[in-house]
């Protein structure tokens, strides 16, 4: 049986109640879900959990959907919608010489 984090749990039915409402497609709402769990075996899993019927979940050997790349039209130096930001690098403090 699957298991959801709370985070996990909580996206997935935020998701489920926009597809139920109309305001996302199925193939959006099953592309993150199998995002979100990393596999369609493990997407198929956790629709049933939140309430999706049978015919409505995909099959788990269905293929993994490909990602979009994010278009945007922000200029260079700005953030764009769909960017992640990467780590942040510390530079290292200077320390006074032992002795």
């Amino acid at each position: 049986m699957i298991q959801l984090g709370k985070f996990e749990r909580y996206l997935i039915e935020e998701f489920f109640d926009d597809y139920r409402a109309g305001a996302m497609t199925h193939r959006t709402f099953t592309r993150r879900v199998a995002f979100i769990m990393g596999s369609m075996s493990a997407a198929s899993g956790a629709m049933l959990l939140v309430g999706c019927t049978p015919e409505e979940v995909p099959r788990s050997t269905d293929p993994m959907p490909t990602p979009t790349p994010s278009s945007s039209t922000a200029g260079p130096g700005t953030a764009s919608a769909g960017a992640v930001p990467g780590p942040r690098v510390r530079s290292p403090s200077p320390r006074a010489p032992r002795g």
